[in-house]
């Protein structure tokens, strides 16, 4: 019954917070700088405050849509391509509470091996590309394709609390004043003026004030949690890691703000996908390690997957192939998968190959094409549809014969005692445990 809740909940939470971000906006504009300004003599401030805050406050509403609405970045077809395609070559690692760069987990969850700074969420069920936090404010999670959407929200937000409270600070205590009946003997000309004013709009506007100070109060820490998160190129989930320094320290502030906002340009300060991404959220730049020929590469992977030109795709997975450690020794040659093909050419080759990679076990407790020495601690297994997969000690890619039905199927999973070379193994700690160790404020 919780788990039926959760979502009317998020749901709740979202449409209250952007009501009273609606109700102060409407209230500022209409109410203060419509009435009370006139009324207290001040005019002349209606233009300049109006366009203050107006500015501030559109780009919120824009960035609130955008971080609702956007794909947060579960993991593409792509990649899931291309796990296919490599097969058992492709080391995975169980997921742990730390820094794991370059290395492929596997998730429980949704049955498919994930890439590195992904993670499980609960709410939505889904892996998210460089995921920080579910937020229940905007009811979305916040991960590689909308952070910068949810960082902007956070900032604009902020500024327009702070520009309406400020601004409209001596007005709100007048109120205050004319509202309680305490004006009498204090000779304040501005407060006699209100007395024209109607008691509604009075109200309302000391409503709003009181909205202001609440946003102003929730905004500003949130700010001063996730921009030093920002510029150490850290998540909310991965700033409780301590396993190794950042591994994806870019070495300066603003090249880790740019693995959020792209290369520094106008787009920064507005609502739009990152112009000139530096990443494409599955493999991501780590120091010293600049690869110059990715770049050309990151724009097109923004736009539709299937578009891409055969070039593209290949440099993707040649990509993707170095840096989670693809093991050239077990790619087999009847998969057609060679060291510089594509993820379409080796499943035009496979689709079209004979036979399953193995048939029979080669030993007890242990497949055909079994990692030798547990080094990278995945086997290969053919697949029976209706098999139960209940271990937990192994993890497991099956082979898949059908590629029209791998959607609707998981990806082969076994956990067993063939684990146990696995250095360090120990019980493997789910992303909503990761998730809980975060701070409350950046959970937003």
């Amino acid at each position: 019954m919780a788990t039926m809740d959760l979502p009317c909940a998020t749901q709740a939470t979202m449409t209250a917070s952007l009501s009273c971000f609606l109700f102060e906006g409407a209230a500022y504009n209409i109410i203060f700088l419509g009435r009370i300004l006139p009324a207290v003599g001040k005019d002349v401030l209606v233009v300049p405050f109006g366009i203050a805050f107006n500015v501030v406050w559109v780009l919120a509403l824009m960035s609130y849509a955008r971080a609702h609405l956007a794909d947060p970045g579960k993991v593409p077809k792509r990649w899931e391509e291309f796990v296919y395609a490599v097969g058992e070559a492709l080391p995975l690692a169980p997921p742990r509470p730390e820094w794991q760069p370059g290395q492929a987990t596997f998730c429980e969850r949704c049955g498919i091996p994930r890439p590195e700074r992904a993670h499980h969420c609960a709410t939505c069920k889904i892996c998210v590309l460089r995921m920080d936090h579910h937020c229940a404010w905007i009811d979305n999670c916040v991960g590689f394709k909308n952070h910068k959407f949810f960082f902007l929200l956070v900032i604009y937000a902020c500024l327009a609390s702070i520009i309406a409270f400020v601004t409209s600070l001596p007005e709100f205590v007048l109120c205050l004043i004319y509202l309680s009946g305490i004006e009498d003997g204090l000779g304040i000309s501005s407060v006699e003026r209100l007395h024209n004013a109607r008691k509604t709009d009075l109200l309302s506007f000391v409503v709003s004030g009181v909205l202001s100070l609440f946003f102003v109060v929730l905004f500003v820490p949130m700010v001063l949690t996730h921009i030093p998160m920002a510029t150490r190129n850290e998540t909310a989930i991965e700033s409780n890691y301590s396993n190794m320094p950042n591994p994806f320290d870019q070495g300066s502030r603003v090249a880790n703000v740019a693995q959020i906002f792209g290369k520094c340009g106008p787009d920064w300060i507005l609502p739009v996908r990152p112009l000139r991404p530096v990443s494409d959220g599955v493999a991501f730049p780590r120091r010293h390690e600049q690869d110059e020929t990715r770049p050309q590469l990151l724009d097109e992977l923004f736009e539709a997957e299937d578009l891409l030109p055969k070039e593209a795709t290949e440099e993707i997975e040649r990509v993707w192939r170095n840096r989670y450690s693809v093991r050239k020794d077990l790619l087999s040659p009847r998969s057609g998968l060679q060291a510089e093909e594509g993820p379409l050419t080796s499943l035009a080759r496979w689709w079209s190959g004979a036979g399953a990679a193995c048939v029979r076990p080669a030993s007890p407790g242990r497949a055909c094409g079994a990692v030798r020495g547990g080094g990278a601690g995945v086997r290969a297994t053919t697949r029976n549809p209706d098999s139960n997969f209940g271990s937990k000690r192994e993890l497991a890619i099956g082979t898949k014969m059908n590629y029209a039905s791998k959607r609707s199927s998981s990806y082969a999973s076994k956990r067993s005692s063939s684990m146990e070379s696995l250095p360090g193994e120990s019980k493997s700690a789910t992303d909503s445990e990761q998730q809980d160790g975060r701070s409350p404020a950046a959970a937003a």
